[in-house]
């Protein structure tokens, strides 16, 4: 049965199996301190450290080496938090809105070339429009399409902002249990229904 030896290094673990001598990376650069760590240097986790990492597998090398959780969040805790937000924030839990009860969402670019080709209507005396919407077409007021793409335009300003917030929120966190804690659901606007 092979030993097992589990070194930290720049960010991550180094599990070695059997003799870890005949790796030359490691022997010439094998420290001791947390301090050696930070310098670059390979850390041997003692048994003890190898016990914590088994009964912790998402702990970094730093909680291991301590064999206790941080309570400072981490750059990294920040940023992987901060990445969430942003899937959430272009996920369909945000980017819908419901015409008939049906879910729908215009891009940026649809929703700008919409309001162009609605305003060109209007400005040549046209009182009607046909909105396309999943492809069927729904016949409306100009004024209600362009008050309909109003409405949406101020949704979407809405969600950018709380997903800022958020964000904001999120960098002034210090806290690792904070971090852990934070909803990143909070504060976005109801959705949009539309009866056409």
């Amino acid at each position: 049965m092979s030993e097992f030896h589990i070194f930290i290094h720049n960010g991550s673990y180094v599990t070695i199996s059997g003799d870890y001598n005949c790796a030359p990376d490691i022997v010439a650069n094998l420290g001791e301190t947390w301090e050696d760590y930070l310098e670059g240097k390979y850390i041997l986790l003692n048994e003890e450290q190898e016990s914590y990492v088994n009964e912790h597998p998402e702990s970094t090398p730093r909680e291991a080496f301590f064999m206790q959780e941080d309570t400072e969040a981490s750059v990294s805790d920040k940023s992987n938090l901060i990445e969430r937000i942003n899937t959430y924030d272009s996920s369909e839990e945000v980017n819908t809105f419901y015409v008939n009860g049906i879910p729908v969402w215009f891009s940026k670019d649809t929703r700008t070339s919409l309001n162009n080709s609605i305003s060109i209507e209007k400005e040549f005396g046209k009182e009607t429009t046909v909105l396309w919407v999943n492809n069927i077409p729904y016949t409306m007021s100009v004024d209600d399409a362009k008050q309909m793409l109003v409405d949406i335009e101020l949704y979407a300003i809405a969600c950018y902002n709380n997903t800022q917030n958020n964000i904001a929120e999120v960098n002034g966190l210090t806290l690792k249990a904070d971090v852990k804690a934070f909803d990143i659901t909070k504060g976005y606007p109801e959705k949009l229904n539309f009866n056409l």
